[in-house]
């Protein structure tokens, strides 16, 4: 019972029966169990190459010249013990190990990819605020531009379709003696003092439902009735005259302060049908026309200072 290591696996066995009348008739069979089943003449040595693991048992027999065969076989019982990484315990190890090895990979794959994937998320949701930002500024822009009406249509269409109303009110002003006080004050405080004065006008619209149209140097524009049209835009819109005069009561007293002449505003309202749409394609402009707009500059040029100048169909 002989314990051979995986690699003491090359054999070679020899054999020899005594018979002392005739020694060279002696006949050989052997088998090894375990390799083969069946007894075969052979001659010492036997060679056994590469034998593989497991249990063996090495079996041989002799014939005299006489023809009688030896009463029982010489035996030899062997074991080839299994390389350590083909022995059972150390493939459920590797086997085990292995499966060890996939299961932490799958599960740091599957981290790493929801660290990536909330990365990700984090990148996206932050840049859909930054869009949102973004958007939100560029619709603040489009208002400031264009009245909400027709900045919606705008956005759905591509483009806005001119209207016509039968009756809306249109208000023109601007400040008698403009350039006199350029002489006054340097060109880039006169230009501050004007935007002072129209970002008053321009809180006053939103109080009274009045839509501006544009600023052309000192004089400003604006009209009630569109884009929506109403009953009481004559009425609106003359309120906010007297609005404007107050606004301008305010910013004189602010220039007596500094030692400034006040300005003096003049202010005409006419109403009747008028033409209103966008125009421009680069650069949008809500813009109206038709000779109520003429007829209200007409009322502007013709009027007094600090007083509104109304025409008869407005009255």
């Amino acid at each position: 019972n002989t314990n051979l290591k995986y690699n003491q696996n090359h054999l070679t066995f020899h054999f020899h029966a005594i018979d002392l009348a005739d020694p060279f008739s002696v006949v050989y069979q052997c088998r090894l169990v375990g390799f083969e089943n069946e007894f075969h003449e052979v001659s010492s040595p036997v060679v056994y190459p590469q034998l593989p693991p497991g249990d063996y048992t090495f079996e041989v027999r002799a014939r005299n010249h006489d023809g009688i065969w030896s009463d029982q076989s010489a035996v030899i019982t062997f074991r080839i013990d299994a390389p350590f990484y083909a022995k059972t315990g150390f493939i459920i190890f590797a086997v085990s190990t292995a499966l060890l090895i996939i299961f932490l990979f799958i599960r740091w794959r599957v981290r790493a990819l929801r660290q990536a994937n909330r990365l990700l998320e984090e990148k996206v949701a932050e840049r859909t605020k930054e869009l949102k930002v973004e958007r939100d500024r560029s619709e603040r822009l489009l208002l400031n531009i264009l009245p909400k009406e027709t900045a919606d249509e705008l956005k759905q269409n591509g483009f806005a379709m001119t209207k016509s109303y039968r009756q809306a009110s249109v208000l023109f002003s601007d400040f008698k003696g403009f350039t006199m006080m350029s002489e006054l004050v340097s060109s880039e405080e006169l230009v501050s003092m004007l935007d002072d004065a129209f970002k008053a006008f321009d809180r006053t619209c939103d109080q009274y439902g009045v839509e501006k149209i544009k600023t052309i140097g000192d004089a400003y524009m604006c009209a009630t009735g569109l884009p929506l049209s109403t009953t009481d835009h004559a009425e609106k819109l003359v309120d906010y005259a007297f609005a404007m005069l107050k606004e301008m009561e305010i910013f004189n007293e602010k220039l007596a302060q500094r030692g400034l002449p006040p300005w003096q505003i003049r202010i005409g309202i006419h109403s009747g049908p008028l033409i209103a749409g966008v125009v421009g394609e680069k650069k949008f402009a809500y813009d109206i026309w038709g000779d109520t707009v003429n007829t209200a500059s007409r009322m502007e040029s013709s009027g007094a200072p600090n007083r509104i100048n109304i025409s008869a169909t407005t009255y």
